[in-house]
């Protein structure tokens, strides 16, 4: 099980009127969330943290031999 839901990229930014809809939505699926609170909060990396994974993607892939660009 898990205790929290990070959200990140510019939907986090919109803050508690998209945030809160998903908390409640994990709260009434017992499947999911198990027998524990789920905390759904923002992620501290920033909006751009997308592109820093992107970016790591590429190099990684290039470091390999550039397959598949």
């Amino acid at each position: 099980t898990f205790d929290r839901v990070i959200v990140s990229g510019g939907v986090s930014e919109i803050g508690p009127i998209f945030l809160d809809p998903i908390q409640e939505e994990l709260r009434k699926n017992r499947y999911m969330s198990g027998a524990g609170k789920i905390d759904v909060v923002p992620s501290t990396f920033g909006r751009d943290i997308g592109l820093f994974g992107a970016a790591a993607s590429f190099l990684e892939r290039m470091k390999d031999g550039g397959g598949g660009v």
